[in-house]
This record gives structure tokens, sequence and C-alpha cells, in this order.
């Protein structure tokens, strides 16, 4: 006698792992609009924030050629004195000494900075400045670096307003929280450089001065 087969039902999808899967993937899809508008997002204002300083460069080297080939710091202050008199205001100071060049004080301020524009040069405080400024650098130094986003720092401490001693061996890296990713410097050539952390230190090791103290609003 033949023992009848059981046969087994056929394995497949309910309706409820149709609709958690369909979920699943627009869940997904979500998750992955929202992180590549945020990259499209950064990506912009790192291209900003590097097209500020192309402006701010120029406005450099239009003062320089107004005033002997030297930068604001170089122009107008005489010695160390002058720099411990306006102390952390130094930024402020050396910005506004460059008002007739600066097309606006927005160009001032990076837009993935929490710090925010100045309506005009009478009302900027160093609080509206999203970059450093060099001190010794010169219109002659043309690989020194004379701007840059404020979140540099040395050995994992970020570096606090004042004035600040860079050195060609120092080991800078980026503090990420202005673009998270990498940062803008731009050199006395006029040119503006886009670095990650690890690509920064070439930057500052080709500097054609031993020191360039910078001022860091």
């Amino acid at each position: 006698m033949k023992i009848p087969l059981i046969k087994r039902p056929e394995a497949g999808l309910t309706l409820f792992d149709i609709l958690t899967l369909i979920g699943m993937v627009f869940i997904l899809l979500f998750l992955y609009g929202n992180y590549m508008d945020r990259q499209r997002r950064l990506g912009y204002a790192r291209m900003n924030c590097s097209s500020s300083l192309k402006q701010d460069a120029l406005a450099m080297r239009l003062f320089s050629g107004d005033n002997n080939d030297k930068f604001p710091a170089q122009a107008l202050l005489t010695n160390n004195g002058d720099y411990e008199r306006l102390g952390n205001d130094l930024p402020r100071f050396l910005f506004t000494a460059m008002s007739n060049e600066l097309s606006a004080t927005k160009i001032l301020t990076c837009r993935a900075d929490n710090r925010l524009a100045a309506t005009n040069f009478n009302t900027l405080q160093t609080s509206n400045i999203s970059y450093f400024i060099t001190l010794d650098a010169s219109d002659s130094n043309t690989s020194a670096i004379i701007l840059g986003d404020r979140d540099l720092q040395l050995q994992g401490v970020e570096v606090k307003p004042g004035i600040f001693p860079l050195y060609t061996n120092s080991a800078m890296t980026w503090a990420k929280t202005i673009h998270k990713v990498g940062g803008n410097v731009a050199l006395s050539d006029g040119s503006v450089q886009q670095a990650i952390s690890s690509s920064l230190q070439g930057f500052i090791s080709k500097q054609d001065l031993p020191t360039n103290r910078l001022a860091f609003p």
C-alpha cells in the first residue's frame, strides 16, 4: 500500500511581509535623501566660504598695493604693544581697516559657522568674524597662510581667540566645528585652498616664514 505524500505549502511572502519590506525601503530612501541633502548643504557652505575667503584675500592684496606691499597688521601695528592693547579685538581692528577694500561684512562670516554677520562695519564685532588673519605675512611671502577658518586645533585642542604662533612644523588639524570635513585657508598669492586635516600640514610646512602669528576671533 502506498503511503500518501504530504504536500508542504509553498513558502511565500504574506501581505504583512510585503508591507514591511515596502516600509523599510521607504525609510532607507528617506534616510539616504536626508544624508545627500545634508552633504549638498555642507558642500555648498564650504564653497561659499571659499568664495568669501577669496574676496577677503583679494581685499588684503588691494590694501597691500596701497601700503608698500604690507598687509594690515604690518602696515598699521608698529610693535607688540599694539597687539597686546587690542587683545582679542585684534581681528575686528584688522578687518575694519580694510573696509574700503572689502565689499561687505557678510564675507567675514562663514555660512557654516554659528556666528552671525554684522550689518555693517560700524557694528562689526570680533564675534561676527569666522576667519583668522595673519600678523606676520606680507605680499612677498607668496606661500604663507594669511586667512582661514577659525576652527583649527593643535593636538586636539581648539585654538582660542587671541594670537597664535603657527610654525612650519605645527601639527594642526581641523576641529570640525564648522565644515565637519576639512576647511579653507587663503595664501598670500590670493589663492584659496580646501584642505582636510591630513593635507593641511602640507600648506603649513611650505610657508616661507618660520613663524606666522595668526589673530583668531
